[in-house]
């Protein structure tokens, strides 16, 4: 019986150990090494979303039940408040309805919250994921005559734009929004007086990160080893899974998904994860 045993953990060896011809053996640990390598700014990083806080128009039922459970959740403040436009035509008139939320987040939600520079950081992370060294060049510290040419195409009699410099176009436009902005006088509609209180941004909030719990399902069969290629399947869970994560996101602490991955075996690297995951 023990020898049994132990001549069945060698087969089961020898199955995680495909040879692929001449590349290197195709193990779970080969295909763990490459599958994390790939995936590591999903590990170490949060995934974001967004939430938009402010006071602003909002007619999507589905939305608006996000946003509820959000609120019941505790991590933001959330009222809204229906409003009827008075629409007509010569023949008859019609009330319109429109929903107007107000949005904020509660300390516990600003707990969760990331700034524009983390933002950054996170992009880059996963920027990097696909970027090839050996073609990366950096050419902004050269000038060439033709750097100053605009793309916009002068000719003789043509006049310039309209407004003087820029700086006062834009002073112009800053100007034009906060009177707009201010229009909301007795004699507009309430409807009209909601837009013109209009006011909203996003902001980024963690949602999860994954880790890389398994891989399962190797297969690299005598035809795919004459190419150096090789199949696996890999099972991620969502961990530190945010209330957003939950809600926004869809996904609860531990839930495990699975992920089918293509590999390819170089000389110089081994074997790695195909960009192109199936």
């Amino acid at each position: 019986m023990k020898n049994l045993f132990i001549a069945s953990l060698v087969m089961c060896g020898a199955l995680l150990a495909t040879s692929c011809g001449d590349s290197a053996a195709f193990t779970e640990g080969a295909a763990e090494s490459a599958v994390n390598e790939m995936v590591s700014p999903m590990t170490k990083n949060f995934t974001y979303g967004e939430v938009k806080v402010g006071y602003y128009e909002l007619n999507s039922e589905a939305d608006r039940y996000q946003l509820r459970k959000l609120q019941a959740a505790g991590v933001i403040n959330y009222s809204a408040a229906k409003i009827l436009e008075q629409k007509g035509s010569y023949y008859y008139s019609w009330n319109e309805e429109h929903v107007f939320v107000t949005v904020s987040l509660t300390e516990e939600g600003k707990k969760y919250q990331l700034t524009q520079e983390q933002i950054e950081e996170i992009d880059e992370a996963m920027a990097a994921v696909a970027v090839d060294e050996d073609l990366q060049f950096d050419a902004s510290g050269e000038e060439y005559p033709e750097d100053g040419v605009s793309p916009e195409e002068t000719f003789p009699g043509d006049k310039a734009p309209a407004g003087g410099s820029s700086s006062g176009s834009q002073a112009s436009k800053s100007q034009a929004t906060q009177a707009t902005a201010s229009k909301a006088t007795a004699d507009m509609s309430e409807y009209e007086r909601a837009k013109a209180r209009e006011k909203s941004e996003l902001c980024y909030v963690q949602l999860y990160k994954l880790d890389l719990d398994k891989v399962r399902n190797l297969r690299c069969t005598d035809d795919m080893a004459k190419d150096g290629r090789a199949t696996c399947e890999a099972i991620f869970r969502f961990v530190d899974v945010t209330p957003f994560g939950r809600i926004i996101g869809d996904v609860h602490e531990g839930q495990p998904q699975a992920q089918k991955c293509s590999f390819t075996y170089f000389n110089d690297k081994g074997w790695v994860v195909n960009m192109d995951i199936e």
